[in-house]
């Protein structure tokens, strides 16, 4: 005999494969431990505005056509590719068609370059879990 036989994998390939319930208990394990995993992890949904940047004594001011719900970070970028700048983004005048905000930069380093001619802001609209985007939505963000 050249080698000795694995009597352990022996057993674990028969008792696979004779006993049914063996594997539909790890198969039970496994779609468990995934809908409890991906129900905790949360995602943010962004809504994302064309904006032009405006300078004034009080701070940097956008103009956001209707008005998105604001939280209290934003994401200020002209290419994703290139810098992304985390800002603070506070609401300052609601009209009933569109919104002022009120920009300032996470970083008090950072510049914002306010001589861009268009940029984009990313607001986070809400959470949603990466179960409901997966199972419910089919990987997609349909707003």
């Amino acid at each position: 005999m050249l080698y000795k036989k694995n009597t352990l994998a022996r057993k674990y390939t028969y008792v696979l494969t004779q006993k049914p319930l063996v594997f539909i208990c790890f198969v039970l394990i496994g779609v468990v431990l995934f809908i409890n995993l991906t129900s905790k992890v949360l995602l943010d949904v962004h809504s994302i505005h064309t904006i032009q940047l405006q300078q004034f004594d009080e701070g940097i001011i956008v103009r956001l056509e209707g008005n998105p719900i604001i939280y209290d970070k934003g994401y200020l970028y002209i290419d994703k590719n290139e810098a992304v700048i985390p800002v603070i983004t506070e609401l300052t005048k609601t009209y009933p068609t569109y919104c002022y905000v009120s920009i300032t930069p996470c970083d008090p380093n950072e510049v914002i370059n306010t001589k861009w001619e268009q940029a984009y802001l990313e607001v986070p609209i809400r959470t949603e879990s990466l179960f409901h985007r997966i199972i419910a939505k089919g990987g997609k963000n349909r707003d």
